[in-house]
């Protein structure tokens, strides 16, 4: 298990005249010593934006990226694919805004395939269009939506990881599928394919579960990427390890072990760097190095 670091963590602060380029906060990122990175095209869908992948020479950018990382040392672990609430009745999409959301998934798995990306994570969708509270439309929406995606990942040298949902915001949805780890299962299992796995992302787990460790031994050998955040179970906080939240590392860490983990510790904590000024971030990058090296100690 090896620690690294989305990207984004050195997302520029408002008012910063740092620039938001992925290169740029690569070589950031490496600076502070982490060599293993998460690729994100989040924002693919939002022309514009760092990670868009809708314009004309996308193909040429993500070739740039991977000289960058060649040139860094670095290695992209993971990657985050864009996401989206597409079955929410209460934010219906066009057939348009669908339609790029497809197209930008399929360009994000491609240029996971260019980068050498092991696990491409995507959020599972809660359908509340064609039922409420219905585990088996659930289950079937994500299935017709993602089964091809998870047939061409494996073609292009990667994989689909579904990532737990989280429960902070029940006022907008009230009830999110796949929060809980026993959805997450059947889901992934269903694919029945290598090129199908979870992402646990532990600060979500935390508005869900007191004790995570008991979901983990559930998931398995089904885990293979993380996503590594704290807070105090109210917010979703993207705090490094023992900054600002109370998740019970020392438990989760020796647990990663017991179940045979063999994916990567990736730092999704873009909220810590986020009100820190210029002069301080190099600095403070180093300090979430330290830390999560600190949490590798505690897997024994």
């Amino acid at each position: 298990m090896r620690l690294g670091t989305q990207v984004g963590l050195f997302n520029p602060r408002q008012g910063s005249d740092q620039p938001k380029d992925t290169i740029h906060m690569m070589e950031q990122c490496a600076a502070a010593g982490f060599l293993v990175q998460d690729i994100g095209f989040c924002d693919a869908i939002r022309p514009g934006k760092p990670d868009d992948l809708s314009r004309y020479d996308w193909e040429r950018r993500i070739d740039a990226i991977g000289e960058a990382a060649a040139r860094l040392g670095v290695e992209f672990s993971q990657a985050h694919l864009p996401y989206d609430d597409l079955f929410l009745y209460s934010k219906p999409r066009t057939a348009r805004e669908i339609a790029l959301f497809r197209e930008m998934t399929r360009r994000g798995i491609i240029a996971c395939g260019r980068l050498g990306v092991k696990w491409a994570v995507v959020h599972p969708f809660t359908d509340t269009i064609h039922a409420e509270y219905d585990n088996a439309v659930n289950l079937a929406t994500n299935r017709e939506f993602y089964a091809p995606y998870v047939e061409f990942a494996e073609k292009n040298g990667t994989g689909l990881a579904f990532e737990n949902m989280a429960e902070f915001s029940l006022e907008k949805v009230k009830r999110r599928y796949c929060t809980a780890a026993d959805e997450l299962i059947e889901l992934v299992d269903s694919f029945g394919s290598s090129a199908a796995g979870i992402c646990w992302d532990f600060g979500h787990a935390h508005s869900v579960y007191r004790d995570q460790t008991a979901a983990l031994r559930k998931i398995g050998a089904r885990l293979k990427a993380t996503h590594v955040q704290d807070n105090r179970a109210d917010r979703d906080g993207h705090l490094i390890p023992f900054i600002g939240g109370n998740i019970k590392w020392e438990a989760i860490m020796p647990t990663l072990v017991e179940i045979g983990y063999t994916g990567d510790f990736i730092f999704e904590t873009h909220r810590f760097t986020q009100n820190i000024p210029d002069a301080l971030r190099a600095s403070a990058g180093q300090f979430a190095y330290e830390m999560g090296q600190y949490c590798l100690s505690l897997a024994k």
